[in-house]
């Protein structure tokens, strides 16, 4: 793997076979993203123990230690700390446009792909989770089928008389099972915790909204009054001549 990408993408499986079978996970093989930003994007990542971290006053630096699931905290002057590459205090210590290119929205049990989300968006009386989530179980069960096809084939080609089967006895092993998709709650609840992500932004485009609304009426009030249209017509705070503030009858 190179070391300075996050995606991964396996060769494509073969199309024929020769020499030794090969094993089914050669067709079944998926893409790989590592989140990297030390790595990849060379990010000074600070100790999130902030004064309680051993050499404190130092700028202690977290470092890459390899491919693992966790940061890990220089380990001069103290024991070695591990934090989750995609905690809340390494996310905080990113701009706001990298943890944006992380490919998933995390729950507490497993990731959903963002490119799932985004299809529960558009939310319609047509579109409900449930058709999304048979949607996207269509999708995959095909591919999957397709690969199964041709590993199949190729398997079935070996047993063929003179083939690599039939002459050395071998047998192959039976393509691996299809993989579970998360469930419908499962993605109601990703679908959320990427949307409380967006509330900032939606308040400040309705916001900003409003605030033009407001700022277009007024406006035209001015011109009105400027061009004569709203004569004699008078906006809150305004008092008419001859009109009391009190409550006695006026002076004449």
């Amino acid at each position: 793997m190179k070391s300075d990408l996050m995606w991964f993408y396996p060769p494509e499986p073969p199309g024929f076979i020769s020499g030794a079978l090969p094993a089914p996970r050669l067709f079944f093989r998926s893409r790989v993203f590592v989140w990297r930003p030390v790595g990849v994007w060379r990010y000074s990542l600070k100790c999130p123990r902030g004064v309680t971290c051993a050499g404190a006053g130092r700028d202690v630096h977290l470092y890459k230690s390899g491919y693992h699931h966790r940061a890990t905290r220089n380990k001069e002057g103290g024991t070695v700390g591990r934090w989750l590459a995609w905690d809340l205090v390494i996310l905080s210590q990113l701009s706001e446009a990298h943890p944006a290119m992380f490919p998933a929205v995390l729950t507490c049990k497993r990731g959903v792909d963002k490119n799932v989300v985004r299809l529960l968006w558009d939310r319609t009386e047509g579109n409900t989770m449930v058709k999304v989530w048979r949607q996207v179980q269509e999708n995959h069960h095909e591919e999957y089928l397709h690969r199964k096809d041709l590993y199949t084939i190729l398997m079935m080609s070996t047993v063929e008389p003179r083939g690599i089967v039939s002459s050395l006895g071998h047998t192959f092993r039976p393509p691996p099972p299809s993989r579970e998709l998360p469930s419908t709650r499962l993605l109601r609840h990703a679908f959320l915790l990427a949307e409380a992500d967006n509330v900032q932004h939606y308040r400040n485009q309705i916001l900003s909204t409003f605030g033009t609304v407001l700022k277009m009426d007024s406006t035209k009030k001015v011109v009105k009054k400027l061009s004569g249209e709203a004569h004699g017509s008078r906006t809150d705070g305004e008092v008419s001549a001859g009109q009391s503030t009190g409550s006695e009858d006026p002076v004449h």
